[in-house]
């Protein structure tokens, strides 16, 4: 499991961290605004890839560090920094995703997603166009999940949770977490390899 997000060159020690949490506690709001700018990038990923779209991110991101700062005095540094902004977030998307459906009910270990996009294609002039379309289509998919199998999906392949912290995570039976891992996964193959058999065949020469 990766506690610490892989971040930019700025990123320093768990010592680091924990220095800046103290300062914040202590409210100092430079020190907070720092922790910010290091982990704004990975909690929005987290939130775009369990909701699906940019503006639900960016929401999640922004009350995500809004429920951090109210609560930091609270925050305990057996675990890390990111694994506690990552269950905040985690629980505000499955807030969100439950209240949209009730209006609508009213009203291998490590899934290489890409690679799978990826299997017929080989390095050429096009690879990188390739591989940025490839990426689209991944996240298309992704989002195209209902919300119960596309967050534990993202838990383990993006976030690399165990399955343990995946069911402690989502307060689901182990068991469930499974089941819905090894279904998610087929169905983002079945989704991407619908699209591959739909693509135009290039004309030869």
């Amino acid at each position: 499991m990766a506690d610490e997000p892989k971040l930019d060159g700025r990123q320093q020690s768990t010592h680091e961290i924990q220095r800046l949490v103290r300062a914040a506690q202590a409210g100092e709001g430079s020190a907070f605004r720092e922790l910010v700018e290091r982990f704004m990038r990975p909690v929005y990923a987290l939130g775009f890839r369990m909701m699906g779209n940019h503006d639900d991110a960016d929401d999640i991101a922004q009350e995500t560090f809004v429920r951090a700062y109210q609560a930091l005095d609270r925050y305990d540094e057996r675990y890390s920094l990111y694994t506690w902004l990552r269950t905040i977030a985690t629980r505000l998307a499955l807030n969100e995703l439950e209240k949209r459906r009730r209006r609508q009910t009213q009203g291998g270990e490590r899934f290489d997603l890409l690679s799978e996009t990826q299997a017929h294609s080989g390095p050429g002039p096009d690879a990188d166009l390739d591989a940025r379309e490839a990426r689209e289509r991944v996240a298309a998919a992704l989002a195209a999940l209902p919300h119960e199998f596309r967050l534990p999906l993202v838990l383990r392949t993006y976030e690399e949770l165990s399955y343990q912290e995946i069911a402690q995570e989502l307060e689901i039976p182990l068991g469930t977490v499974m089941s819905r891992i090894h279904r998610a996964r087929r169905m983002l193959r079945e989704a991407l390899e619908s699209h591959s058999a739909k693509r135009p065949k290039e004309a030869g020469p």
